[in-house]
């Protein structure tokens, strides 16, 4: 097996990161869901072209005023401090927005915009457990990443001190025989 730090901020570590938070954010959510009615929707907040001047502590406050402006009482919330200007993805431009995978219904989007200044976009709904997954990959594949703060925050229902969900045990066996995986030598 390949020894991995698993941190965010790890260049080569990264991908490892982001595929173990995916899987924790899956499961999460996939417990949250049974025996529920809704799934869990993508959606995009955009404050006003001016929030480029505004710090991430401040977004962060606002972004809490317009979750009530928008009835979302229970979401998962990822922050991008910039757009590309390329679907190559090379080009970034500071943009801030947030990402949300909300449970429930949303207040009507031109009502909202009016109240809020802020633009709301539906992504669309999550199905099944790998669009979750998916979904979760791809925010964190460009998202903000700070010291000491949370990528991804989990809000209301889903948080970690509503939600408790059991952490998956590491497993050091081969996925194929079943066999205890040993490190033959280490290779630098």
């Amino acid at each position: 097996t390949l020894k991995s730090c698993k941190m965010g901020s790890c260049p080569k570590c990264f991908v490892d990161w982001i595929n173990k938070q995916s899987n924790r954010s899956t499961q999460r959510f996939m417990k949250y869901l049974e025996n529920k009615d809704y799934k869990f929707r993508h959606i995009v907040l955009s404050p006003p072209p001016n929030a480029k001047d505004y710090s991430y502590k401040f977004l962060k406050k606002w972004l809490g005023k317009v979750l009530k402006e928008a009835n979302i009482k229970t979401a998962s919330v990822v922050f991008h401090p910039f757009r590309f200007h390329d679907k190559e993805k090379v080009q970034p431009y500071v943009s801030p927005h947030f990402h949300l995978m909300v449970y429930g219904k949303i207040t009507n989007t031109p009502e909202f915009h009016n109240v809020a200044k802020w633009v709301i976009v539906n992504k669309g709904d999550l199905q099944t457990d790998v669009d979750i997954f998916n979904c979760v990959r791809y925010l964190l594949s460009h998202a903000g990443v700070r010291k000491k703060t949370h990528v991804i925050r989990d809000l209301g229902d889903i948080s970690y001190r509503k939600l408790k969900v059991e952490k998956e045990p590491q497993r050091h066996v081969c996925p194929y025989c079943e066999l205890p995986l040993t490190i033959f030598f280490i290779k630098d």
